[in-house]
């Protein structure tokens, strides 16, 4: 029986398998940057002997296209509703810098005026 458990072992693969430590797998998993990553989660959609899972794929697809919705939400949501008290809040704190930036400007050029006149 431990002969048979040993060739099933060794026809799975898992004799020549490496086996980390933690602290080995900690250190792998630092090393591995986004492209990696990336493409491992991109191999879930594909079976053992090569062939496309479909429904893996789809379940990929649903979960991405999930969170782009979740992402995107706000934004749709802000675009779709009417302007409120927080939005005239900000137009008159922009119009109200745009004053104080024309003044200073104006300041500057008499400033640079009296300046050169000086010289």
């Amino acid at each position: 029986m431990e002969k048979f458990v040993q060739n099933r072992k060794e026809f799975d693969g898992l004799m020549s398998d490496k086996l980390y430590t933690t602290k080995q797998l900690d250190s792998l998993s630092s090393i591995a940057g986004f492209a990696d990553r990336n493409w491992a989660l991109g191999q879930l959609s594909y079976n053992v002997d090569g062939t496309r899972d479909n429904n893996t794929a789809m379940a990929v697809t649903f979960i991405g296209l999930l969170f782009i919705f979740f992402e995107c939400l706000p934004v749709f949501v802000k675009l779709m509703s009417s302007s409120g008290p927080y939005d005239y809040a900000i137009k008159n704190i922009e119009i109200v810098q745009q004053h104080q930036s024309d003044k200073n400007k104006d300041y500057e050029m008499k400033f640079m005026m009296a300046f050169t006149k000086l010289r």
